[in-house]
């Protein structure tokens, strides 16, 4: 039995603080209510308001030693702070009016229920027990009440807040009133807060039995290293800042209830804030150009475009969503015209598949090509592609089947093509496009396919980065607009995410299988064809709750501030997935590294783990096969996180000069 439960028995009536209690706040301290009020005057009204923030403190200290002086309250009012406020600024005088139901908005926008207090109200009312909130606050009780039951606080017998009664858990007045006007004795009520004077010394005084709770600040740690910790006492912190922080211990304190804390903690402390990062950043850029609408690619844009609807669910001057089924096989195919290098490279990209399964990828039957595999060097369609030669042979093979190729990727492509018309896509002008990134080559290929069609017209892509490569597949109609890292650069983004590209792509990853072509219906409509299994199944149930935890987050920025809400900068989101992907803890190492990685594309992968180090069980005291090893896990520092002591000790003997990011070895 809990302590609360406990203490409950023993009592006829829960009382509950109101704030930090029952209602938390989406910033990092109170007081930030005021930074964000500041910073909507400042924008709205210039620098005049730039001293708000102080200016509305004095003003409620003076206030409530006046209203000590004239009535005898023990606190103040929302009203009375800004009677003072209005004296002692008369420059402001033009916008007095507005003041306080600007600052009680802005609270509205911070405010939200805390999943304790439902419980204990819960379980005080199967128990028979009354319920009631004691709150210390200059705001109005009818704001209270109000936030109470939009938050789901319904169910109370009574409210009492100091504003309206003029006295003061923090003096021990308010309970003194209370006991009074329930008629109990102070043993007959339990009251649960988080202020240590006002909810417990002061309780107890009267008799009141107490049970302290945590402010969700003080629960930080349980993101490891968290880095919006530091924000918590920054001087001068901004809203954004402030929000950013208080999101995060509201995250950490929703813990408590999450099917998985570890997989909510991925998707709303890491994944969350890089996506609506992301999607912020492409907001910026798109919104009020008019544009009919903005496209997201499978399956990457499948989570993305979720978000993104959220995002913009009140927006009028942002494009409307859609979802453009692409893929590499489909793409890449269709727009096979000739053989050049980079395509040759696309079609002979895959590891530990048959000559005859790079052919089925392809949708070309190996059996009707056995004479020209031979041909090209290779036994039969069974012959497997391990070696260099046998790379060049696959190479040789494509060049002589290459109007098979031709052929192939021809009906592909003008079922695409229709498939594009259809949804409005070829008609676009620009033809907006958001994806994941790195090469951009599924853009080039569509912009290819298009202008085979007889368009051209521009192209946009958006994405969270490039690879310095891409660089050749831009131009005036191809741009490719990124918000980690662009071509590249800088080389300290390039590291962070080079820790491990396929956990980061992870988070991005769809719940539907993927795309491989586009055919024809029994009418010669246009129709995908999807792989017959999901490369991730495995993995599913985890991306579940990381998706999950990515949209909460959302809609936790988008309740938070107006639209279009406020930023995380690159640097914010680099500083995240550089803590995940090269400072892991042992946990994170150990279930992200158990992560499937799928190589290869189309329906032909091969699947390892991102990190799952053999140890000496596995590879003995054998310095190749601990070398070979590491050089094929797919997380380097997830790999090396997994190890015990002996093994580390071992690992460092057998590599004096690990590399822990992918390219730079």
């Amino acid at each position: 039995m809990s302590a609360f439960s406990r203490l409950l028995r023993r009592v006829d009536v829960l009382s509950l603080d109101i704030f930090d209690t029952a209602l938390g706040r989406r910033c990092a301290r109170p007081v930030d209510a005021f930074v964000a009020m500041r910073e909507q005057l400042v924008a709205a009204h210039g620098v005049t308001f730039a001293g708000f923030v102080e200016a509305r403190q004095a003003a409620e200290r003076e206030a409530r030693g006046l209203a000590w002086e004239r009535r005898q309250a023990e606190d103040t009012t929302l009203d009375e702070i800004y009677e003072v406020l209005g004296a002692n600024r008369p420059e402001w005088a033009a916008h007095a009016d507005t003041l306080p139901a600007l600052e009680m908005e802005v609270e509205r926008r911070l405010l939200y229920p805390l999943p304790r207090a439902r419980e204990m109200i819960a379980e005080a009312r199967r128990a028979g027990k009354r319920i009631i909130f004691v709150s210390d606050m200059y705001l109005p009780k009818a704001f209270c009440e109000e936030r109470l039951r939009a938050n789901g606080f319904d169910d109370f017998d009574a409210l009492y807040v100091s504003s309206d009664a003029g006295l003061l858990k923090n003096t021990g007045s308010l309970f003194a009133h209370v006991l009074r006007d329930l008629g109990l004795a102070g043993h007959r009520v339990l009251h649960v807060g988080d202020n240590p004077r006002a909810d417990g010394e002061q309780a107890r005084k009267h008799g009141i039995q107490t049970l302290a709770v945590s402010k969700a600040a003080d629960l930080m740690h349980r993101f490891p290293r968290n880095p919006w910790q530091a924000v918590l006492d920054k001087p001068g912190r901004t809203a954004r800042e402030s929000l950013l922080a208080g999101l995060s211990a509201r995250g950490c304190l929703r813990e408590e209830i999450a099917e998985d804390p570890f997989w909510y903690r991925i998707g709303y402390q890491i994944a969350g804030p890089v996506l609506y990062g992301y999607l912020r950043f492409i907001i910026g850029k798109i919104r009020g150009r008019g544009l009919p609408r903005l496209y997201f690619l499978s399956r990457d844009g499948y989570i993305l475009k979720r978000v993104y609807e959220r995002m913009t669910a009140e927006a009028e001057d942002c494009p409307p969503a859609g979802y453009l089924y692409a893929s590499r096989r489909a793409l890449n195919f269709a727009a096979l015209t000739e053989l050049d290098e980079r395509t040759e490279n696309w079609l002979a990209e895959g590891i530990r598949l048959t000559v005859g399964q790079f052919l089925q990828r392809i949708g070309l039957d190996p059996e009707t090509y056995t004479d020209a595999i031979r041909a090209a060097g290779f036994r039969g369609p069974d012959h497997p592609v391990v070696e260099g030669a046998e790379y060049r042979w696959l190479r040789d093979l494509y060049h002589r089947i290459l109007p098979a190729l031709r052929e192939a990727a021809q009906g592909e492509r003008a079922a695409y093509v229709d498939y594009l018309r259809a949804e409005g896509a070829l008609d676009a002008d620009p033809l907006v496009l958001v994806d994941v990134g790195w090469m951009t080559s599924i853009q080039h290929s569509l912009a290819k396919m298009i202008r085979s069609a007889g368009r051209n017209p521009g192209i946009e892509g958006y994405y969270v980065g490039t690879y310095r490569e891409a660089v050749h597949r831009r131009d005036a109609n191809c741009t490719h607009t990124n918000y980690l890292l662009d071509y590249g650069h800088p080389e300290s983004a390039f590291r962070t995410i080079r820790h491990c590209v396929g956990l980061l792509e992870f988070f991005f990853a769809a719940p539907e299988h993927t795309f491989l072509r586009m055919t024809r219906g029994p009418g010669g409509e246009p129709v995908p064809e999807f792989a017959p299994f999901h490369e991730n199944e495995k993995d599913l149930a985890a991306l579940r709750q990381i998706h999950a935890g990515i949209e909460e987050f959302a809609a936790e920025m988008t309740a938070a501030a107006p639209f279009p809400g406020p930023e995380v900068l690159p640097g914010e989101a680099l500083t995240l997935i550089h803590r995940l992907l090269a400072e892991p803890t042992r946990e994170e190492a150990a279930r992200l590294g158990d992560i499937h990685y799928a190589d290869g594309y189309g329906a032909f992968f091969n699947h390892a783990f991102m990190a799952r180090p053999s140890g000496i069980a596995g590879l003995g005291l054998n310095k190749e096969k601990w070398k070979s090893e590491f050089k094929r896990t797919h997380w380097p520092r997830g790999y090396y996180e997994r190890l015990n002591p002996v093994g580390r000790w071992l690992f460092r003997r057998f590599h004096p000069n690990m590399k822990f990011v992918k390219g730079f070895e």
